[in-house]
């Protein structure tokens, strides 16, 4: 059959795989170019609204005499969590709307808006220790910390990255960022928790050097208002609520009595209450860190014996895994997603690793006649009969006594006390 020059063989047609609908591709390869323009767009957007917030307070802080003479702007000359969601306008189409759709956010786009709100946080001081720009600090830090719990929360932040930071911050920017983080202001007492919360839950590939990292930064610097401001908001079972249930009393008998401050009885009330909060919340944050995956044990061991620094440091965290193994077979601890473990088996994985990075620790702790050992010993024996991780308890429980018996030859001999070489550091923080 010919027609118009072009010979079709009747006998054998052309695969309709060769075949092509005019138009079809077009409009693909534009749909990819647009969806590729948004996203640059949008990362172009929060790019330079990051700069911009940046070098205002920078200008701000060089010129903070003028400040007092108000020749300076009196307003935040770009809203960072404004220009985060004028972002995800660009991506979804809607220009105008103030609830653009963010679903299928690019990764692009949320890498990006990690990256400038973590440069943003370490750019700025806590406005406690200003005083021209503090209100504008604050606000400032609140926008920003609110960016990035919506970013962790998206799922696609990844721990194993370093977003461009290099080893500009010893190669452990997440640790930098809690670091950052303000503590004791108004409305973000609770943000550090919040968002190591978030991380725990979103992040799949936390390392176990952010882990221990994450949980050395828990026992040294969050306070009781911290823990308060963060479980008064929380509900949930275990220990979840009753943390919950004891930051409400919290809060409530300091709005109550703040005529009483003076008196003995108020003081003994609030310390022993505030003791309890701190107590029950280390345990629920450390049930969460170490119920989060299964650890290498080389891995875990080397994080650490480079990240715990002190004996007692080593001591509350001997005697935090060892309450947790003890009350693990009747505590349902929260795990971040699918694949996480039960305590017990996480108690005994984070205890068998800490007794290999320190050892020597262990053993001047024994010698000082520290009880942590004892109790180790029990909540190991206790957890014997649980066949799930039986024969990691045994060689874990050998290993123990081993030190134990080592510790009893030499008792004669003199070694430093605890208590002098940890002076700025305490296991009274913890009421088990």
């Amino acid at each position: 059959i010919s027609k118009q020059g072009i010979t079709l063989d009747a006998a054998k047609p052309a695969p309709i795989r060769n075949l092509t609908i005019p138009g079809i591709v077009e409009i693909a390869e534009l749909n990819q170019s647009m969806d590729l323009n948004s996203i640059k767009a949008a990362c172009l957007l929060i790019t330079d609204a990051s700069s911009k917030l940046i070098d205002f307070f920078t200008n701000a802080e060089c010129n903070s005499q003028r400040e007092e003479n108000g020749n300076i702007g009196t307003s935040i000359p770009i809203s960072w969590s404004a220009s985060y969601h004028q972002g995800l306008n660009i991506l979804s189409g809607d220009h105008t709307s103030s609830k653009a759709m963010k679903k299928d956010v690019p990764i692009e786009f949320i890498e990006s808006a990690f990256k400038s709100s973590i440069t943003i946080l370490l750019s700025l001081k806590n406005p406690l220790e200003m005083s021209n720009l503090k209100k504008k600090v604050h606000a400032a830090l609140q926008e920003v910390t609110s960016v990035l719990l919506e970013v962790i929360k998206s799922g696609h932040v990844s721990a194993r990255k370093d977003y461009g930071f290099g080893s500009k911050y010893k190669g452990n920017i997440f640790l930098s960022m809690l670091q950052a983080c303000p503590s004791g202001i108004s409305n973000l007492e609770s943000i550090r928790m919040e968002i190591i919360s978030a991380m725990l839950e979103h992040i799949r590939d936390i390392p176990e050097q952010l882990l221990v990292s994450i949980l050395r930064f828990v026992l040294r610097y969050v306070e009781t208002d911290d823990f308060v401001t963060y479980y008064s908001k929380e509900s949930g079972s275990g220990k979840t609520s009753l943390v919950a249930r004891l930051s409400k009393q919290y809060m409530e008998l300091i709005a109550k009595v703040p005529h009483k401050a003076d008196s003995q009885q108020y003081v003994d009330e609030e310390k022993n209450l505030a003791s309890r909060i701190m107590s029950l919340a280390v345990l629920d944050i450390t049930s969460k860190i170490i119920t989060y995956s299964r650890c290498n044990h080389s891995f875990l061991t080397k994080a650490m014996r480079d990240g715990l620094k002190s004996n007692a440091e080593v001591e509350t965290l001997l005697i935090t895994l060892s309450k947790l193994l003890q009350c693990g077979g009747g505590h349902d601890a929260m795990v971040s997603f699918k694949g996480g473990m039960t305590l017990s088996v996480g108690a005994v994985e984070w205890i068998s690793a800490l007794t290999d990075a320190h050892l020597g620790t262990m053993l001047k702790i024994s010698l000082g006649g520290g009880l942590v050992i004892d109790r180790i010993q029990s909540a190991v024996r206790s957890a014997l009969a649980q066949s799930e991780f039986s024969n990691e308890a045994k060689e874990m429980l050998d290993h123990i006594e081993m030190v134990t018996e080592h510790a009893d030859t030499m008792k004669d001999e003199s070694s430093p006390s605890l208590r002098e070489t940890t002076v700025l550091y305490s296991t009274e923080r913890l009421a088990f």
